[in-house]
């Protein structure tokens, strides 16, 4: 299979052009099972819309698009995971409270297909609905689109990371939520640079939310029950993460002074070279002392693109079929 050639600029564009793709593919995918009969072999018919709708295009465009910045994949440390396993609790009841208010204006599709879960073996519906969406999802958002917008203002990558987060949901109800939790995930990976930690605060949400269906050990009734505990509950969690960007923000400053001290001695070694009038050595050394500044001046290319735009109208589309279709 060939390589495409890509330059920095263009990354956005080509994560754009990679979401266009999943949105129509996971469409099209979804009228093929259907057609096959796969949606009768329940839950696994779960499994295998995201194995084929998200994770088998993620490894093909990875493949073909060799240029996206590596998956962020620090190793989490131990304060890291339960820092982010109790920031992922304390952040739910806000999740909830953004979802009854979307079920306010418009049916909630998830409670049927819960409900539906809730028949068969816990073990096998935490797989289908924890363990498999928190590493394909991830690795395809915050992995791969993600990454691409490496080189881009944060601010305007996480809202982005959102939108599409919620688009591929494909229905209005799970966008609202979708689309906060996308740009609560994305900052997460900005700030560890880890993908692990992601999937873990992704997994602990879902898995959570599956479990108090499943048991009804806990009921918040109407919409104010939940605003209550979010009034508790969420200064709790940005005080928390707040925190994590001060530990890290902490570690990576001692990096910093290590990596000057790499620096320097690079830059005697490079005064070596002028001594020894090494010329093709110091021309190598400059180029790609050059490439580097140039990759991260070229990543503030316009991610409002045509691609960007494509994916919006079609989104509105498939929402206007499914909806009045």
């Amino acid at each position: 299979m060939g390589k495409l050639a890509m330059n920095k600029p263009t990354l956005a564009a080509t994560a754009n052009l990679f979401m266009l793709f999943l949105l129509a593919f996971n469409v099209f995918l979804a009228i093929i099972l259907s057609q096959l009969g796969v949606y009768q072999l329940f839950p696994w018919s779960l499994v295998i819309s995201q194995f084929f709708g998200l994770l088998l295009p993620f490894i093909v465009f990875r493949i073909i698009v060799p240029q996206v910045p590596a998956i962020p994949k620090n190793r989490p440390k131990i304060y890291q995971i339960i820092v982010i396993a109790a920031f992922s609790l304390l952040i739910q009841p806000a999740l909830m409270a953004v979802s009854a208010l979307g079920s306010l204006i418009m049916p909630n599709p998830v409670i049927g297909l819960v409900s539906d879960l809730t028949t068969i073996n816990f073990a096998v519906a935490l797989l289908v609905v924890a363990v498999v969406p928190s590493i394909c999802e991830e690795l395809v958002f915050r992995g791969f689109i993600q990454a691409a917008y490496k080189y881009h203002y944060a601010a305007i990558a996480a809202f982005i990371n959102g939108l599409f987060f919620g688009f591929i949901h494909l229905n209005l109800h799970q966008f609202t939520y979708a689309f906060v939790m996308g740009i609560v995930f994305f900052y997460i990976v900005h700030i560890t640079k880890s993908v692990f930690l992601v999937m873990l605060s992704h997994f602990v949400i879902n898995a959570t939310q599956f479990t108090l269906a499943y048991t009804n050990i806990i009921e918040f009734g109407n919409i104010f029950n939940i605003l209550r505990v979010v009034a508790f509950t969420l200064p709790l969690a940005v005080i928390l993460f707040r925190w994590l960007i001060q530990k890290v923000e902490q570690e990576e400053k001692q990096q910093e002074k290590r990596q000057e001290k790499n620096i320097i001695n690079e830059n005697e070694q490079f005064a070596e070279l002028a001594l020894d009038d090494n010329h093709d050595k110091i021309l190598q050394y400059s180029d790609k002392t050059e490439q580097i500044y140039k990759n991260e001046d070229d990543g503030k290319s316009n991610p409002f693109n045509l691609p960007f735009f494509a994916v919006v109208l079609l989104y509105i589309a498939i929402i206007t079929v499914l909806m009045y279709g």
